[in-house]
């Protein structure tokens, strides 16, 4: 169980980390894409300001003063963003071309200014220019600039990224909390997943278990008497006195119930084996079964049983006759098994369909669907029959090589029916 657990553990964390890999990207990319699209927003914003100043294109935006702008010139250059421009003179002091930051003091401007490194200019000659301007950030200040220089005179623009930055940290903290909600939930989801995911590994892994532990309880009776036999009779003084000869019988018995076992046990191995080759050839199932309820007939009739059969002429499939007739044997033997005295089976064979049924004790619901079970015996039929209950899960193993389905069923009154559909 501690495996599984292991299991479900590798499960959840290897689903976590897809879920977390998927947030990381998809939050990565729109803030790293809501960033340089603010960044842009600044720099066209500084393009646009130096433009204007700088090109003599500070149009009045229509007061009658200043010659019209192009008619396509504000679908291009215009901008909200609010800039401050300044003019550096030759004594080291400054004047405001452009203020659109109000809200700024002459002083607050002032010690901006002084904290720009304004050291290295870029000359501006032509518009083609202001294009490949790349920005400086004034970080104590949440400012983005740029300082430029045409016809010997130096300005310096700014804008204020303040709202820029709280608009991204604002993005960042829905951001997260977004991807913990999502990380919580699928955290819970994961869990649930993992153990409906596993629930056929564990079924499987429960069965092997118990299919180990029963074939173990199996094998323990006969070794038991083996060994106590062979004990008894290496410690006899006389080797071949009669109760030596029984216990000789014994052994030989109990190897040949061992014997039997280990090969139904490798008929299941062999039936699980992901690599095993099924024959495949037309076999005629109505000739196949006539044949062998011949076989079978006088071994009823010792039993005082009858069988009788509605077999329809013709039915043939492709498949391997040894195991198809291996089937067809464990169904009759089961039959006769645990079909009362005196009682009669019938074995039917449709173009679609074989049939055993008997009369016995009904099966309930829950039998049917566990009689399938490795090592299953109800506990009245482990203590009156033989065997070990491993036919019946053969017989499942056949039909499922075969692409085929094999139910049991009752009438709840007397009759039993195994049915399997090729």
């Amino acid at each position: 169980m501690s495996e599984l657990k292991k299991l479900r553990a590798e499960f959840i964390i290897v689903m976590m980390g897809v879920v977390i890999i998927f947030l990381v990207a998809i939050f990565s990319v729109q803030y790293i894409s809501s960033s340089n699209e603010m960044r842009n927003n600044s720099e066209t914003a500084l393009r646009i300001a130096l433009e204007e100043v700088l090109f003599n294109r500070g149009w009045d935006r229509g007061d009658g003063n200043v010659p019209a702008p192009p008619q396509d010139w504000f679908a291009d250059n215009t901008t909200r963003t609010a800039v401050l421009v300044v003019r550096l003179e030759v004594d080291g002091s400054f004047t405001c071309v452009r203020n659109d930051m109000f809200y700024m003091e002459s002083d607050y401007i002032k010690e901006i200014v002084d904290s720009t490194d304004y050291s290295k200019k870029e000359k501006i000659i032509s518009l083609e220019d202001l294009k490949e301007l790349k920005s400086k950030v004034l970080s104590d200040y949440h400012m983005r600039y740029e300082v430029v220089e045409r016809n010997g005179v130096a300005y310096i623009a700014y804008v204020d990224e303040l709202d820029y930055i709280t608009t991204l940290s604002s993005l960042l903290k829905r951001s997260i909390l977004i991807s913990l909600a999502v990380i919580i939930v699928m955290l819970a989801l994961s869990m649930l997943f993992s153990k409906l995911a596993l629930k056929p590994v564990e079924k499987a892994w429960n069965d092997q278990k118990r299919f180990i532990a029963d074939a173990s309880h199996e094998l323990k009776t006969p070794l038991a008497v083996i060994l106590s036999n062979a004990e008894m009779m290496s410690k006899s003084a006389d080797k071949n006195s009669e109760k030596n000869a029984r216990r000789l019988d014994n052994v030989k018995v109990e190897a040949d119930r061992m014997k039997e076992l280990v090969q139904e046990l490798l008929e299941i191995a062999r039936g699980d084996a992901a690599d095993k080759a099924l024959i495949r050839e037309k076999v005629n199932l109505s000739e196949l079964a006539e044949e062998e309820l011949m076989v079978w007939d006088p071994i009823f009739y010792e039993a005082g049983k009858s069988i009788e059969s509605e077999i329809a002429e013709g039915v043939s499939l492709t498949g391997d006759p040894a195991k198809l007739k291996r089937l067809l044997n464990i169904l009759i033997d089961n039959a006769l098994k645990y079909s009362n005295p005196g009682s009669k089976v019938l074995v039917k064979l449709g173009r679609s369909s074989l049939s055993v049924s008997s009369e016995g004790k009904p099966l309930t619901e829950r039998e049917c669907r566990k009689i399938f079970e490795r090592f299953y015996r109800t506990d009245e039929t482990r203590e009156k029959t033989s065997g070990y209950g491993l036919g019946l899960p053969i017989a499942e193993a056949i039909v499922r090589e075969h692409g085929g389905t094999i139910t049991a069923s009752s009438d709840g009154k007397k009759t039993n029916t195994f049915t399997v559909k090729l």
